[in-house]
């Protein structure tokens, strides 16, 4: 009788008991990737830990298979019976490969079976020892954790102490805190310096704390529980507001990512540093440039320790925008203005200059050139407002130390050109003739052009005699109306009054065209924009100079620029792709039109024909017969509100204005 297998009567209780201890290999690997999620050496303990025990698992399975194959072929053996003596010699043979077959393969078999403690000497459990190495290792593990100089604390830096350039020292943000992400130049000019008098008051009622609240750097500082030098990571996390910059936007301007971030996405990510051996370290991050943004930090270190900064900030722009009035204006309240960019999260400071000894605005020809170019009327203004702009203060200092963050907002009287008109009138002189005129008359506050260009008398007596040489008549020889007017009296003086018949013909200066105000530039350009206190003879109220300011203002924070989508390429020398709009990097507006009716740049969201109709979904030709709604629309019109389209709204409040104006 031959003698048993021991590999097949010991098969059934070996595979069970590798398959109870697989599943006993496979609760452990779970416990060991349930422990903390720790870096640095717990880390390479962990992993090394984990790797043990799935390569276990695996030996486990491979010795199991090993065991079922050679268990299969010997059960394929018991029942393929030996065909007997007297069977065909081809059956039997055919048998006996068959077996040898077998029995070769059952021999490779056990002689791998034998050689598994060989083959791997320190994985290969001649005992379960899943459950022991899981401990000794946990318990490793979690020693080295209480060994281990962990992060303690997180802060948002907020202003100095003196002595210490370090920051080591410096105090911390404790509570939300406004970020004025556009001031870098004045982050530069007061970096670890106590902030002058007129910027501490700040922008719409909210102050500027200190320098650390100037521009899109924030200072964080790690402190870890002892000295040594200890890596760690942070990580910006945006917490509400998210302006939504899209990857392109992102891809084409540093000032529209954050940093640390991916490369790729332009999300925030964590990033490493090391401390200086005293276990602190002080590092820079960048926040966007959009405003309306609330950001927090993280840190953590090697051992899972996360910690977040107790304080936060509220992304916030500020400008100012101070007044100037020529000295026949009045100023008027900006209160809309300043609530519809509060909307955007751009605070204007909007209080009228202290003038020097040259005083006000004097009364200047702010006229159109005779071909209509704006271009004459911008130089005679700026000429005008040098140099009062220079002599004059803000908040007791001097106005160029604004810069670059300020822009002139200059009131002045009217805003028109004007045309030579003539008229005529004959008939018998009276002590007041009335000359027929279909147009306003010229401002009499104009000292260097007056309504008056010429006039020309001519009498005749009962007799027929022609007197023609009277004196011309100057503007004190008539009578106008209240401005505005068109109402123009001759006053015959007592000889001419003795005439039978009197002729008085005039060329008159009248008004001609005109606009409610204008921009002389965008970002990296000049500080002006103008608002017109009239319009030829119009008094316009506060709510139409709200109205043009925000129009004016929207220019010059550059966001209508760049050409009709979809755009050619940008200017050479920057990286814009050819789908955003010139300088902002922004991507293309599709309400953005050039032109077409109007002076400059514009939007035409919800624009409707003034003949009736529906609102224009494409460009159209000219939109000078068209009333828009949006703020930035090219006219003034009674559909044109004090806000800016949901378009326009989102390019205002994601746009980068850290360039700022030069001066006028």
């Amino acid at each position: 009788m031959p003698k048993p297998d021991p590999l097949v009567t010991e098969a059934p209780g070996k595979i069970a008991l590798l398959a109870q201890r697989e599943r006993r290999m496979a609760r452990a690997l779970k416990k060991a990737r349930d422990l903390p999620a720790v870096m640095g050496d717990a880390k390479d303990r962990k992993d090394k830990l984990i790797a043990q025990i799935e390569f276990g698992i695996q030996v486990l399975q491979y010795e199991k298979s090993l065991r079922e194959q050679y268990l299969q072929l010997s059960e394929d053996s018991a029942k393929d019976k030996d065909p007997g003596f007297f069977s065909k010699s081809s059956t039997k043979q055919a048998w006996k490969d068959r077996e040898k077959k077998r029995a070769d393969a059952r021999k490779a078999l056990a002689a791998k079976i034998e050689d598994l403690p060989n083959q791997y000497p320190k994985t290969y459990p001649k005992t379960d020892v899943a459950e022991p190495c899981l401990k000794c290792h946990t318990k490793a593990i979690e020693k080295e954790i209480k060994r281990v100089n962990k992060l303690t604390k997180v802060e948002i830096l907020h202003g100095f102490t003196a002595g210490d350039d370090t920051g080591k020292t410096d105090p911390v943000l404790g509570a939300e805190a406004t970020q004025w992400v556009n001031l870098a130049e004045y982050r530069t000019r007061f970096e670890r310096a106590a902030l002058p008098a007129w910027l501490t008051p700040g922008f719409g009622g909210k102050a500027v704390d200190n320098f650390d609240r100037l521009s899109r750097s924030i200072r964080i500082r790690l402190t870890f529980a002892n000295p040594g030098a200890e890596r760690f990571e942070v990580l910006l996390v945006c917490s509400g507001g998210d302006a939504g910059y899209t990857a392109t936007e992102a891809a084409a301007h540093s000032a529209y990512r954050v940093n640390p971030s991916d490369s790729t996405t332009y999300a925030p990510v964590w990033a490493y540093g090391t401390t200086d051996d005293d276990g602190k370290a002080v590092i820079t991050l960048s926040l966007r440039a959009a405003g309306g943004e609330t950001w927090k930090v993280k840190g953590r270190d090697d051992y899972g320790t996360v910690i977040t900064a107790a304080g936060s900030l509220k992304t916030r722009r500020g400008l100012f925008v101070t007044t100037m009035t020529m000295n026949t204006v009045t100023p008027v309240a900006l209160g809309d203005a300043k609530a519809e960019f509060v909307k955007q999260e751009i605070y204007l400071e909007t209080d009228e200059l202290t003038y020097g000894a040259a005083g006000k605005l004097p009364f200047s020809k702010f006229l159109f050139a005779d071909s209509g170019r704006i271009n004459a009327q911008i130089q005679n203004l700026k000429d005008a407002a040098r140099p009062v702009f220079d002599d004059s203060t803000f908040r007791g200092e001097a106005v160029a130390m604004l810069a670059p963050y300020l822009i002139l907002s200059v009131f002045y009287n009217k805003s028109p050109s004007y045309a030579t008109t003539p008229s005529s009138k004959t008939g018998a002189p009276t002590a007041k003739m009335t000359l027929p005129l279909s147009y306003y008359l010229w401002t009499k506050d104009d000292p260097d052009n007056s309504w008056l260009v010429s006039a020309r008398v001519q009498t005749k007596s009962s007799t027929g005699e022609v007197k023609s040489d009277w004196p011309a008549p100057t503007a004190a020889d008539f009578e106008t109306g209240i401005e505005p007017t068109s109402t123009v009296r001759f006053k015959p003086n007592a000889e001419m009054l003795k005439a039978a018949e009197l002729t008085i013909e005039v060329e008159v200066r009248t008004y001609a065209g005109g606009i409610n105000g204008f921009s002389s530039g965008n970002q990296g350009q000049g500080a002006l924009v103008a608002i017109a206190r009239s319009h030829f003879h119009m008094i316009r109220d506060a709510a139409e100079m709200n109205q043009t300011i925000v129009h004016e203002l929207g220019h010059k924070t550059n966001y209508t620029t760049g050409p009709e989508p979809p755009d050619p390429p940008p200017p050479t020398g920057t990286a814009a792709p050819a789908n955003l709009s010139r300088y902002l990097y922004l991507d293309a507006s599709p309400f953005h039109y050039v032109a077409r009716g109007h002076q400059g740049g514009h939007c035409y969201y919800d624009a409707t024909p003034n003949a009736g109709g529906a609102a224009a979904t494409a460009l159209v030709a000219s939109f000078s017969l068209y009333s828009g709604k949006c703020v930035m629309f090219g006219a003034g019109n009674s559909r044109r509100a004090i806000a800016f389209c949901p378009d326009c709204a989102e390019r205002v409040k994601k746009g980068d204005l850290e360039t700022g104006w030069t001066s006028l």
